[in-house]
């Protein structure tokens, strides 16, 4: 019995397989030819968690091991010698201009007037997502600890009792309508 539902699935992954549509095989580097940043370039870190522009066409990427900063020639690197909460930096936006915000794995740093600063959230927080609705109001993606809001100046948390994996933000995006959608570990949000 189990060799003949054996043939009848071989015979029913070969039929699927016929119905695909062909797909011509290119050569990647007749298409783009790749620039690679590594840390012997001067990145921070080989592992790219984020990456945003800001007002002034900077580059600023999120890795393993800090924030660069990236002007399109030098990198300028981040860590927590000089002031970031953590070294895993997870997402990075600028929330206003000269105001970078990011997450790392110790918790938020915010960098205004040139120095990287911590921001006491008054409870530890591992932060892995950001995002800027369209009334201008941060909103800080954490670990378990659902999603802080903030005017600015007060953190609000917003917690979904109903759903604990909702409760862990990986990710935020707002739309061209000003919506805005929440990937958790259970789901897609919005509001």
């Amino acid at each position: 019995m189990q060799r003949l539902k054996n043939i009848f699935f071989s015979l029913a992954l070969i039929f699927f397989l016929g119905c695909l549509p062909e797909v011509d095989t290119i050569d990647p580097a007749s298409i783009v030819e790749w620039e690679n940043y590594t840390i012997s370039d001067g990145l921070a870190g080989n592992q790219v968690n984020a990456i945003t522009e800001d007002y002034l066409g900077n580059l600023w990427i999120a890795t393993d091991n800090g924030v660069s900063k990236f002007d399109g020639t030098n990198f300028t690197n981040y860590t927590t010698s000089d002031g970031l909460a953590g070294d895993s930096v997870t997402s990075i936006i600028e929330y206003e201009p000269d105001l970078m915000v990011c997450g790392t794995n110790g918790g938020l740093s915010v960098m205004e007037n040139g120095s990287w600063n911590y921001v006491d959230l008054g409870v530890f927080y591992k932060v892995i997502s950001l995002g800027v609705d369209s009334d201008g109001y941060g909103w800080i993606g954490t670990d378990n600890y659902g999603l802080l809001l903030t005017d600015g100046v007060d953190f609000y948390q917003v917690w979904d009792d109903e759903c604990l994996y909702c409760n862990m933000v990986n990710t935020m995006y707002l739309d061209s309508q000003g919506t805005m959608w929440f990937g958790t570990y259970d789901g897609l949000k919005s509001l």
